[in-house]
Protein backbone atom coordinates (compact mmCIF):
# COMPACT_ATOMS: atom_id res chain seq x y z
CA UNK A 1 0.00 0.00 0.00
CA UNK A 2 0.96 3.86 -0.71
CA UNK A 3 -0.12 6.60 0.46
CA UNK A 4 0.38 9.96 -1.26
CA UNK A 5 -0.54 13.50 0.04
CA UNK A 6 -3.57 15.12 -2.17
CA UNK A 7 -4.65 18.41 -2.45
CA UNK A 8 -7.99 19.31 -2.16
CA UNK A 9 -9.09 23.22 -3.48
CA UNK A 10 -12.85 24.29 -3.87
CA UNK A 11 -13.12 25.22 -7.16
CA UNK A 12 -14.98 28.11 -8.39
CA UNK A 13 -17.64 26.45 -11.04
CA UNK A 14 -18.81 24.81 -7.30
CA UNK A 15 -16.83 20.97 -7.88
CA UNK A 16 -13.53 20.01 -5.30
CA UNK A 17 -10.31 19.70 -7.20
CA UNK A 18 -7.60 17.21 -6.42
CA UNK A 19 -3.75 17.14 -6.73
CA UNK A 20 -1.13 15.10 -5.90
CA UNK A 21 2.10 17.84 -4.74
CA UNK A 22 4.28 14.39 -5.16
CA UNK A 23 2.94 13.44 -8.64
CA UNK A 24 2.50 16.43 -10.65
CA UNK A 25 0.91 14.21 -13.75
CA UNK A 26 -1.85 13.01 -11.33
CA UNK A 27 -4.79 15.34 -10.85
CA UNK A 28 -8.84 14.94 -10.94
CA UNK A 29 -11.81 17.05 -9.84
CA UNK A 30 -15.48 15.37 -7.43
CA UNK A 31 -18.90 17.05 -6.79
CA UNK A 32 -18.12 17.35 -3.60
CA UNK A 33 -15.43 16.30 -0.88
CA UNK A 34 -16.22 12.74 -0.56
CA UNK A 35 -16.92 12.10 -4.45
CA UNK A 36 -13.41 14.03 -4.90
CA UNK A 37 -11.42 11.09 -2.30
CA UNK A 38 -13.01 8.32 -4.17
CA UNK A 39 -11.69 10.17 -7.74
CA UNK A 40 -8.04 10.90 -6.34
CA UNK A 41 -8.40 7.31 -5.16
CA UNK A 42 -9.06 6.30 -8.49
CA UNK A 43 -6.45 8.20 -10.68
CA UNK A 44 -4.15 7.15 -8.00
CA UNK A 45 -4.60 3.94 -8.47
CA UNK A 46 -4.31 4.50 -12.38
CA UNK A 47 -0.93 6.63 -12.00
CA UNK A 48 0.89 4.23 -9.84
CA UNK A 49 -0.11 1.08 -12.28
CA UNK A 50 0.88 2.60 -15.05
CA UNK A 51 4.04 4.26 -14.03
CA UNK A 52 4.61 0.93 -12.71
CA UNK A 53 4.58 -0.50 -15.89
CA UNK A 54 6.96 2.01 -17.22
CA UNK A 55 10.22 3.66 -17.42
CA UNK A 56 9.04 6.71 -15.39
CA UNK A 57 10.83 7.93 -12.00
CA UNK A 58 8.26 8.73 -10.04
CA UNK A 59 8.63 10.97 -6.79
CA UNK A 60 8.12 9.04 -3.13
CA UNK A 61 5.28 10.07 -1.32
CA UNK A 62 6.05 12.49 1.46
CA UNK A 63 3.99 13.33 4.59
CA UNK A 64 1.96 16.25 5.54
CA UNK A 65 4.44 17.46 7.73
CA UNK A 66 7.13 17.09 4.93
CA UNK A 67 5.60 19.26 2.37
CA UNK A 68 6.07 23.07 2.47
CA UNK A 69 3.04 24.21 1.28
CA UNK A 70 3.40 27.94 0.94
CA UNK A 71 6.96 27.30 -1.01
CA UNK A 72 4.90 24.54 -3.35
CA UNK A 73 1.65 25.43 -3.37
CA UNK A 74 1.53 29.52 -3.33
CA UNK A 75 0.02 31.65 -0.81
CA UNK A 76 -3.38 31.83 -2.44
CA UNK A 77 -3.61 28.43 -1.75
CA UNK A 78 -3.21 28.69 1.66
CA UNK A 79 -6.75 27.30 2.28
CA UNK A 80 -6.64 24.40 0.62
CA UNK A 81 -7.06 21.09 2.45
CA UNK A 82 -4.59 18.43 2.77
CA UNK A 83 -5.79 14.76 3.06
CA UNK A 84 -3.68 11.43 2.64
CA UNK A 85 -4.77 8.76 -0.10
CA UNK A 86 -3.74 5.12 0.30
CA UNK A 87 -4.10 2.45 -2.26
Amino acid sequence: MKTYIARLVNLTCGKVGVEFPDIPSAFTEGDNREHAIEMAKDVLALVLDVKDGEVVEINPPRTIQELDIYKELGEYEVNCELVPITI
